[in-house]
């Protein structure tokens, strides 16, 4: 296509699941600006070009309003076009991959839950026996307001100590505060450029080793966008010596938009959440990390992205169960690993090994109500953990901090290292 100017153009697709309206030109014509032959052309379109039809724009004396592969949007005459034909547009993904920032050994990650300033200086007991790991990620920042502005929990005192047990420190940075959308965020040049400064800088400020980007907020309709920030904050981080990774649930058709491939291509490590398999708001009882949960989920990542930037997150902690006769259910609370073994022993109770689930379960009754729980502990831990660890992944990472206890660590050194 010839173009009566040289400017240059960038066409940004954030939905690659939506059909649009393509059309054909016949024979050769002009995109026009305006619905006549009396306006000047912006672009010759040859015979054969692939325009689409801005179907929103109704059409003006025998003119239909359209869009070049190259983003010029102008007029051109409706005879001259062919039938329309609904297709995707088609997306490239040759561009190269950001070099990763890579460990020299497996990774395994603690998650540290912090929710005050107060929390946020006690950095968690968990590293006095957690020999074998050697990431620590504590929830530092959350997102403030739509602007790009975040809150930080960030403690000297907090990153000091874990350098010192020879720790690196990944920041985490959340979307849990449900009254900003991460769409007027990450979907604003400005607001995404300034929530990057904000990240980097308290990363430099506190001697952090890295970012982690736990969004789970994300829509179809902010996809684009979020790989854009991601992009554009592994750029940034890498210049300050910094390792960005993300925090994503298992691929699945709901979250596809994701686009693990892409995040592969982006980020230095991919995160995937293996536990919530049966989560809080289910009506039917369930483990919430079962062994094929766990299988099924690194198998179908590492088809998305590559082993040496995959990490595979487990549960250190299980959901109890109250159900009802007809067998629905309802979360009854959540406990760590000690705490639920202690639940069932105070019903006087012992749990069994049950094959399909791989997991020792309990049940036990109280005033008319069945109560069932499936146990994270050392044993189903070991199993899980070896299977990760047959697919050759870059890691494995836990949530969270508190919830497990020295003899898990065991396990997991032994097994991991």
């Amino acid at each position: 296509m010839k173009k009566a100017n040289g400017e240059n153009r960038i066409i940004i697709c954030t939905d690659k699941t939506k059909e649009y309206a393509f059309v054909s030109v016949k024979e050769n014509d002009y995109i026009r600006k305006g619905p006549n032959k009396k306006y000047p052309y912006y672009a010759e379109a040859n015979a054969g070009t692939k325009l689409i039809l801005r179907q929103e724009i109704k059409e003006e004396n025998g003119y239909a309003a359209v869009m070049s592969s190259d983003g010029i949007m102008g007029y051109i005459a409706k005879e001259n076009l062919s039938e329309v034909k609904k297709e995707k547009i088609e997306i490239s993904k040759s561009h190269p991959s950001i070099k990763q920032k890579k460990m020299d050994e497996k990774i395994v990650l603690g998650w540290d839950q912090m929710t005050n300033e107060t929390s946020a200086k006690n950095i968690s007991s968990s590293i006095e026996f957690a020999n074998c790991m050697n990431v620590i990620s504590p929830t530092f920042f959350q997102l403030k307001d739509e602007e790009g502005n975040i809150i930080s929990l960030a403690s000297t005192d907090y990153v000091d100590k874990a350098h010192d047990k020879g720790l690196k420190v990944w920041g985490l940075v959340s979307d849990l505060e449900k009254s900003v959308k991460l769409s007027k965020i990450l979907g604003n040049t400005s607001n995404r450029k300034k929530l990057i400064n904000k990240l980097v800088g308290e990363a430099i400020s506190y001697n952090l080793d890295g970012i982690s980007v736990d969004f789970e907020s994300v829509k179809s309709s902010t996809a684009g966008a979020y790989l854009e920030f991601l992009r554009e904050l592994t750029l940034k981080a890498h210049t300050n010596d910094l390792v960005v990774s993300t925090s994503v649930y298992p691929p699945a058709e709901y979250n596809k938009f994701y686009d693990l491939e892409e995040q592969g291509r982006v980020v230095d490590y991919v995160i995937i959440m293996a536990y919530n398999e049966f989560d809080g708001t289910s009506k039917k009882a369930g483990p919430v990390s079962s062994f094929d949960f766990v299988k099924k989920s690194c198998e179908n990542t590492i088809k998305q992205v590559p082993e040496e930037r995959t990490v595979i997150a487990l549960a250190f902690y299980t959901r109890l169960w109250s159900v009802k006769k007809n067998g629905k259910a309802q979360s009854a609370g959540i406990y760590g690993m000690s705490g639920a073994e202690s639940l069932l022993s105070s019903h006087d109770k012992s749990p069994e090994w049950d094959k399909k689930t791989q997991q020792y379960v309990g049940n036990y009754k109280e005033k008319g109500n069945t109560y069932k729980i499936w146990l994270e502990e050392e044993t189903s831990l070991k199993k899980k953990l070896e299977e990760i660890m047959k697919n050759k992944v870059a890691g494995v990472a836990f949530w969270k901090l508190g919830f497990e206890r020295a003899a898990t660590w065991i396990t997991i050194g032994e097994t991991v290292k």
